[in-house]
């Protein structure tokens, strides 16, 4: 499976990406957002050297129904889950660096402690 960071197919279940793979993040952004195409073009560049990590955009303008049912009303906003479960949630203002640094903690550790 090629998990580069890109937009999340419609056939694509959020749960079943979760379920299936050890690490997954979720960006929730829109086409206005300045913050949201930065975040994007950071995860990309950092997708790029963290294979083992399934990554995928999700535009709020286009799947909002999706976007409600995860709890996301505002953006920018970054889901991680990490073995199934919701490890990071963070939405508005926010350091993605402390969220990346946070993930590669647990990548190298293989747990979340």
């Amino acid at each position: 499976m090629n998990n580069m960071f890109k937009e999340i197919e419609e056939k694509e279940v959020p749960e079943d990406i979760i379920k299936n793979n050890d690490f997954v993040i979720f960006q929730f952004g829109t086409e206005n957002c300045a913050p949201c195409k930065s975040i994007f073009h950071k995860l990309d560049i950092w997708s790029r050297n963290h294979e083992n990590v399934v990554m995928r955009y999700i535009p709020i303008e286009k799947y909002t129904e999706l976007s409600a049912q995860m709890g996301i009303l505002s953006s920018p906003a970054v889901l991680s889950f990490t073995y199934g479960k919701l490890f990071i949630s963070k939405s508005g203002y926010f350091s993605l660096d402390e969220i990346l640094h946070r993930m590669e903690t647990v990548i190298g550790n293989g747990n979340e402690d």
